[in-house]
């Protein structure tokens, strides 16, 4: 299911992004989400204990966000 949600993301991201735009960072860029979207499945599939989606990606957004700077991170609800 998560599978089919990250695959329909990065078609949307494909419809609604200008295709002049797709230059050759951009298709790096894609490149590197597909790689995540492996990568969470895994994790999701072999894990050995069971993992919490909402927690998992919340935890890469906010370690994306501290590699910026100390000072960033993500606040949800």
């Amino acid at each position: 299911m998560n599978n089919f949600i990250i695959k329909v993301t990065i078609l949307t991201l494909f419809v609604f992004y200008p295709a002049t735009s797709l230059a050759a960072g951009n298709v790096e860029t894609f490149r590197q989400l597909e790689l995540f979207g492996d990568i969470f499945e895994k994790v999701r599939k072999f894990y050995v204990e069971e993992t919490n989606d909402k927690k998992l990606i919340e935890s890469a957004i906010n370690g994306m966000l501290q590699s910026l700077d100390p000072h960033s991170s993500y606040l949800n609800k």
